[in-house]
């Protein structure tokens, strides 16, 4: 038979386990920036992410997607026309996953 050591090794680990997440979001690029910037996130999973922008008070300033997406990674351009210069939130939600990182508005 097979060595049991083997046997073992070809078991999958359980997934997501340790430090590896499934969802990410990554910093604004540019940042800071002059009007308009790229957010992007990465998922190995699929599911409904909402992307949304606050003002530094927690206003709501806009929903940048809200629609189902597969697994993969992901960009969506912010365009800041119109509001005034400062930091900004944005906030990726995904399942049971949150993520939010501050951006900083130029003029």
């Amino acid at each position: 038979g097979l060595n049991p050591i083997f046997k073992k090794s070809a078991s999958s680990p359980a997934p997501f386990k340790g430090h590896a997440r499934p969802v990410s979001l990554t910093q604004n690029l540019p940042n800071p920036f002059d009007h308009l910037t790229h957010i992007g996130w990465k998922s190995e999973i699929e599911g409904e992410v909402l992307l949304q922008v606050y003002t530094i008070n927690g206003q709501l300033v806009d929903i940048l997607t809200d629609m189902f997406y597969p697994p993969g990674e992901f960009s969506v351009v912010f365009d800041a026309a119109g509001l005034s210069p400062g930091i900004y939130y944005y906030r990726l939600t995904l399942d049971d996953y949150v993520f939010t990182k501050k951006m900083v508005l130029t003029k």
